[in-house]
């Protein structure tokens, strides 16, 4: 079977399955019937079961069987109704299109590009070699890496951290013995501290209260008497120079109680990209296309953590999040976005559409960059239109979110609104804004929604049509 691509792997081992091999060889022919109308083309199939695909991650070192697999939630699904790489010629467009009963694809079909690369964008997608943990050197190295140059660099990321402001309460990962953080009380200016952002769940943790508050001072708190997400938090503050005042928010992302912890064993094929170079396919350029999991990007948007409405405002204050997810560590700040797979930020051709789709994960950045604009340059025109219009989508989205308490709904926000209420001088009544009064009163519930809710409007009978 002579193949009319050849294939590039950052894994060594790593190699296509023989019904992978198929539609990239010269006499595999195109399908002239069952095409998707939602990928047209020409279609060379492969795959024609689900529990191929399964076997085949589970046994081999396909990475692409791996990067289907990775792509969603195939649990419901029946059976694939159609895989297939799909070429269109004259538009330098190559894609996988998967289609499978019982799914979220079943409709429009699950698409997996290819993207057309020069061998010097090629690079920077290859090269990493990612070990079979997040918690690695390479991982720590990673992220100091991108502290460092935030530092040196951004200076959105600079002055959004700017001011004396320190908490009142900090636990000091410094103390010794190391095996003990100390309570310690945040008096002196422009001290150095990191957040944690992680879901409660339901397991008991160690609270702080006036009874224990002397022994946590003292002696202090017993590191392994910690759940694992804070017990790893401080490792993390050990093992890498990240902390600086209120600089960076540690994001245990995939874990949905304190017990989950920050660090997860991972399949690297999954995660690490991988690039073909086509030889003479009729319609289409000769040259590199790579293949990377563009899906997890907006998984992360998805995890545990970044479904909560409480999360919402530690990530939006802050000007530094490291993303500990269950595949790789994400660097996100004001003025960049990467990963262990993807490190470097390329700011040409073709790779800066592949570098990342900030706005999947969480749809806050514009926010955040739009608050920090306004702190570095005043409320001008321009400033105010975007601080207003990613104020409304800022909204739209944590409505989506989880709150355990109903009653929390305004408290949870209540930083955020501080912050806007500073920097526009707006005044927020209720969720409802000043300057757009009364516009914002002219709203009407989603029926059915929450039943707590719509029982609440239906006492205080709001219709559930418009009135004429």
């Amino acid at each position: 079977m002579e193949n009319i691509f050849s294939f590039v792997f950052p894994r060594k081992g790593a190699q296509l399955c023989v019904s992978c091999q198929k539609p990239f060889s010269k006499d595999w022919q195109a399908q002239s019937t069952s095409q998707p109308s939602t990928a047209r083309g020409k279609l060379y199939a492969f795959h024609g079961t689900l529990k191929e695909i399964r076997n085949c991650d589970k046994t081999t070192s396909c990475p692409l069987c791996k990067l289907v697999a990775s792509q969603g939630n195939w649990e419901n699904a029946s059976d694939l109704t159609s895989m297939a790489f799909v070429q269109i010629p004259g538009k330098d467009a190559l894609f996988i299109h998967i289609t499978a009963a019982d799914s979220s694809f079943e409709k429009d079909g699950l698409v997996i590009p290819m993207h057309l690369v020069d061998e010097t964008e090629l690079r920077y997608f290859i090269k990493p070699k990612l070990r079979d943990s997040t918690f690695t050197h390479a991982s720590r190295s990673f992220i100091k890496a991108k502290m460092s140059h935030c530092y040196k660099i951004h200076t959105l990321c600079r002055t959004a951290t700017s001011g004396d402001f320190v908490p009142t309460r900090l636990l000091d990962t410094r103390a010794s013995p190391a095996s003990v953080v100390k309570l310690v009380r945040g008096s002196k200016k422009n001290l150095k501290y990191a957040t944690l952002s992680h879901c409660w769940g339901k397991t008991q943790i160690i609270q702080l209260k006036k009874a224990v508050e002397g022994t946590f001072t003292g002696n202090g708190i017993p590191v392994d008497s910690l759940p694992p997400t804070f017990q790893q938090a401080v490792i993390s503050a050990l093992m890498a120079s990240v902390y600086g005042r209120a600089v960076v928010n540690i994001a245990a992302s995939s874990s949905s109680d304190s017990r989950g912890g920050l660090f997860y064993n991972r399949d690297p094929l999954v995660v690490q990209p991988f690039a073909a170079r086509s030889r003479n396919l009729p319609g289409v350029p000769d040259g590199w296309y790579l293949w990377k999991n563009d899906h997890r990007w907006s998984a992360l948007s998805i995890q545990p953590l970044n479904r909560r409405g409480w999360v919402l405002q530690e990530r939006l204050l802050s000007a530094r999040t490291i993303h500990f997810s269950d595949t790789e560590l994400v660097w996100h700040c004001l003025e960049d976005m990467a990963s262990e797979s993807v490190p470097l930020q390329v700011n040409y051709g073709t790779a800066t559409q592949l570098a990342v789709p900030i706005m999947q994960v969480g749809d806050y950045t514009d926010m955040r960059v739009a608050m920090a604009a306004v702190q570095r340059d005043g409320l001008t025109d321009d400033n105010k239109v975007k601080l207003y219009r990613e104020r409304k989508r800022v909204l739209a989205h944590y409505t989506q979110c989880g709150l355990t308490n109903g009653g929390d709904k305004l408290i949870a926000i209540a930083g955020i609104v501080d912050r806007l209420e500073a920097l526009s001088g707006d005044r927020c009544y209720a969720g409802l804004w000043r300057s757009e009064m009364p516009g914002c009163l002219v709203w009407l519930p989603e029926w059915g929604t929450d039943e707590l809710d719509v029982e609440l409007l239906r006492q205080q009978g709001i219709p559930k049509e418009p009135v004429e």
